[in-house]
């Protein structure tokens, strides 16, 4: 099974964070996926919250490996 990190960057009333997840389905849609990323993100920051940014860090590595 393929696991894929991402970058997730987000907004909150009071800042700006980053938060790294790895997703191991690659079999996903894309409101799966988004349902992931709002259940990892939430169960970090913990108050109300706006993904601004999902970055494939998994992708951009093999990239640079080329």
């Amino acid at each position: 099974m393929n696991e894929k990190i991402y970058l997730i960057c987000y907004e909150t009333v009071n800042e700006k964070g980053n938060i790294d997840i790895s997703i191991k389905s690659e079999n996903l849609t894309e409101a799966d996926f988004l349902e992931l990323v709002k259940t990892a993100v939430n169960e970090r920051v913990k108050e109300k919250f706006i993904i601004t940014n999902i970055i494939n860090l998994t992708k951009i590595r093999k990239e640079l490996e080329k």
